[in-house]
């Protein structure tokens, strides 16, 4: 059941209503019920050659977490797959 599965989840498209200020950079199939999702909440900007370290800048863009953990925020969607 859980092969089967996997088929289905790789032809869908996992579209988060919620998490406008996070990227999705991956999702994956943990149970034929549970799906695994990972954001990407920020980044670092590194400082440029022969300037100090104090020029690093953190980018963040925090999840909402609460939104994040309603399960009616996403929507799975088949993909065509051609």
């Amino acid at each position: 059941m859980i092969k089967s599965s996997l088929l289905l989840v790789a032809g869908l498209t996992l579209t988060s209503v919620c998490a406008a200020a996070s990227d999705l950079v991956a999702f994956q199939q943990l149970t034929d019920r549970v799906l695994l999702v990972h954001f990407k909440d920020g980044h670092v900007e590194h400082h440029k050659r022969g300037e100090p370290r104090s020029a690093e800048r953190v980018v963040d863009q925090p999840l909402d977490v609460a939104a994040a953990s309603q399960p009616a925020a996403y929507s799975l969607e088949r993909k065509s797959v051609e």
